[in-house]
């Protein structure tokens, strides 16, 4: 309508009268709440601070936000980040901007989530394009498995993967520039251990071999299936974004790592990928502990709660990722504790049967790019020696 709705609100409060036909409707608008909330956990408050804050501009774009980068969303308030409000002629041309800003659209928290990639696989719903979602339609969809979006998610592995290799050499490297400066260099970079990483539940193998300055060859397995391969060039532009070229196929990333938890946005869509720490159990937000129904030693079933968390008002319950006995017990009732702060410590029983949360690491798909084909064999030939040489003698 072309009014402001708040300039008017004061007015009438200070004693005005709204004179006149009412505005007529001109047009089409769509708005998009930017929140510090975490889909793969039923929404919970995922807050922390911001560490880089990307917001969209353009025609027909409009963003309300009362914070920025280096703010951060307190873990006993609202967890909004900003609207994010999209104009147009009609509703399809108001839902293609508002696609193309939340797509320019970066926001990483330390340690935090939001629920950016999941707005966007709304935006492509025929329910929410077409207008006919209504209020439980969202619950109704994600109790069938639908809204869980797993859209590059090996590129996600892949790319967690090199980032853990990449820290691990740079360790090796001071190692050996500190030794030698002691006269006795010494190298402990193991080359042939693959990274443990998990994924919405499911264990992932990932071997990382560098070929070259920023090409890396990486193997990915889930459970007893077989190995994906993969050759993966890594661009970055900065700190936290850049482009992964996986087989020939492009994608854009950003990317955080805060603690043991890696978060990877692929192309919109973000992953939030952790290291196998043996059994410890973290804080995914700032929190206050409520409950901790378990004493030492105590035998708990997959699923089974361990803990209970209170944030913003609303209470999480950590539940136990498969078969365990509780070791230790690092905090206690009453107590603060950071997004990431170590809480317990389980100990697995048995084989792991009957892990609670996400699939089973055996059936996950691992959807990496196809190598491409149709390559001359002289071509193929000398790449693989290329790759060869460099995994073995550098480069």
């Amino acid at each position: 309508t072309g009014i402001d709705l708040v300039k008017t609100q004061l007015q009438v409060a200070a004693g005005g009268k709204l004179a006149g036909r009412p505005p007529a409707e001109i047009g089409h608008a769509i708005e998009a709440r930017l929140n510090a909330e975490d889909p793969d956990r039923d929404f919970a408050p995922s807050p922390g601070r911001i560490v880089r804050l990307d917001l969209p501009t353009g025609p027909g774009i409009r963003v309300d936000t009362g914070v920025s980068e280096g703010d951060t969303i307190p873990a006993d308030f609202d967890s909004m980040i900003a609207k994010i409000i999209a104009y147009g002629r009609d509703r399809d041309e108001a839902l293609g901007r508002l696609r193309r800003a939340l797509a320019e659209t970066t926001v990483i928290i330390a340690g935090g989530a939001t629920n950016k990639s999941f707005v966007l696989d709304l935006l492509d719903q025929p329910e929410v394009t077409g207008g006919t979602a209504d209020t439980g339609w969202i619950d109704r969809v994600r109790a069938a498995g639908g809204l869980v979006s797993h859209r590059g998610a090996a590129v996600a592995l892949a790319v967690a993967a090199i980032e853990a290799y990449e820290d691990a050499e740079n360790l090796a490297r001071q190692r050996l520039l500190a030794t030698a400066h002691g006269g006795r260099p010494q190298v402990q970079l193991d080359t042939g251990r693959p990274v443990e990483l998990k994924l919405r539940g499911a264990g992932y193998r990932v071997h990382v071999g560098r070929a070259a300055p920023h090409r890396f060859r990486v193997t990915i397995a889930a459970g007893t299936g077989q190995p994906h391969e993969a050759d993966a060039e890594l661009e970055r532009f900065d700190a936290q974004t850049g482009q992964v070229v996986v087989n020939g196929q492009r994608f854009r990333l950003v990317t955080n790592v805060h603690g043991p938890t890696h978060l990877v946005e692929v192309d919109g869509v973000a992953h939030r990928i952790s290291r196998d720490e043996g059994g410890v159990v973290r804080a995914p937000a700032p929190a206050l502990v409520v409950a901790t129904p378990l004493e030492v030693g105590a035998e708990v079933a997959a699923g089974a709660p361990v803990l209970v968390l209170e944030s913003m008002k609303m209470e999480t319950v950590l539940r136990a990722p498969f078969r365990a006995r509780l070791r230790e017990c690092l905090v206690a009732v009453g107590s603060l504790v950071e997004t990431g702060a170590p809480l317990l410590r389980l100990e697995p029983l048995g084989d792991g049967d009957g892990a609670a949360a996400g699939p089973d690491a055996a059936d996950a798909e691992i959807d990496l790019p196809a190598e491409p084909t149709g390559l001359p064999a002289p071509e193929r030939v000398s790449a693989g020696l290329r790759d060869l040489r460099g995994l073995l003698l550098g480069f």
